[in-house]
C-alpha cells in the first residue's frame, strides 16, 4: 500500500493498517487484506452521506409514522349517554376526567360488538366538578401515542 499526503510520496506499508489524522489531501492506493482501498473509501463515504442526508432530513421535519390506524370514534350529546363505533369486539376500556383532575374513573368497561359499535349511560359520575371528559380504547396497540394505545376522540359531558 502506499499513500501521499500533501502530494508527496511516502514509504510502502503493505501490511500495515494506518490510524490517525491527516490534515491536508491524502491519496491512498493499494490493498489490505485483498480489499481495494479506493472502492472502500468511495463505499464508506457514500454511506457517510446516506447518513448525513437522513440527519439533515429528520431534523428539518417530525419523523412521521405513516401507518394508517382506524381511530375508534365516540359521539354523545353532552349528556351522560353516548355512542361509539370502530372498535375490536370484546372488552373497551372507558376513562373519565375533569379539567383539573380531582376526578379520575377508568374502572368502567363495556363491551363493543361484533361490528365494533358500543352505547351506554355512564353511571356513578358526580354532579358537580364538571365538566368531564370521555375516552376509550380497546386496547389496541399505537407506538405513536405516549400511552402506546389507540384511544378514541374525547367527548364532553355536561353536569
Amino acid at each position: 500500500m502506499t499513500f501521499k499526503h500533501n502530494n508527496r510520496q511516502q514509504s510502502d506499508y503493505s501490511d500495515t493498517l494506518l490510524a490517525g489524522k491527516f490534515i491536508g489531501n491524502v491519496e491512498v492506493d493499494g490493498t489490505i487484506n485483498g480489499i481495494d482501498l479506493v472502492s472502500r473509501m468511495t463505499e464508506l463515504e457514500d454511506k457517510v452521506k446516506k447518513l448525513t442526508d437522513f440527519i439533515t432530513a429528520t431534523n428539518r421535519q417530525p419523523v412521521v409514522d405513516t401507518r394508517i390506524y382506524p381511530t375508534p370514534e365516540l359521539t354523545g350529546d353532552n349528556s351522560r349517554l353516548f355512542h361509539g363505533n370502530g372498535f375490536s369486539p370484546g372488552k373497551v376500556r372507558v376513562v373519565i376526567t375533569n379539567k383539573d383532575g380531582t376526578y379520575w374513573d377508568d374502572k368502567q368497561a363495556l363491551t363493543a360488538s361484533g361490528s365494533g359499535f358500543v352505547s351506554t349511560t355512564l353511571l356513578n359520575i358526580p354532579s358537580v366538578n364538571g365538566p368531564f371528559f370521555v375516552a376509550a380504547t380497546d386496547e389496541r396497540l399505537n407506538p405513536v401515542d405516549w400511552s402506546g394505545l389507540l384511544w378514541s376522540n374525547t367527548v364532553t359531558i355536561l353536569t
